[in-house]
């Protein structure tokens, strides 16, 4: 990674954020967010800044970040639901 803590790191399609919990423990300022709830609610009890989102539509500030992660998401869009869409989101929130 480019970055180095304490940079602030987006955990797009965060999951439970067992790789936001990492990046937390290494030092970086970490926010995700998932489409799932429950997820969401687990990603939270780990300490997570996590909320409900959408990897096309993200809602934190443009520039927000520092970098970018997203592990296991993006093939959950599939082809015809805007994975390019997605990226352009990652590029703008970080």
């Amino acid at each position: 990674m480019a970055v180095e803590p304490p940079a602030k790191l987006l955990d797009a399609g965060c999951g439970s954020g067992f790789s936001s919990e990492a990046a937390l423990e290494a030092g970086f300022g970490v926010s995700g967010f998932d489409a799932d709830r429950k997820m969401v609610e687990a990603a939270i009890a780990k300490g997570i800044d996590a909320r409900i989102g959408n990897l096309t539509r993200i809602t934190f500030g443009d520039a927000a970040f520092d970098c970018a992660i997203s592990i296991s998401a993006i093939q959950w869009l599939g082809a015809n639901k805007g994975p390019k869409r997605a990226f352009e989101e990652y590029h703008k929130a970080a």
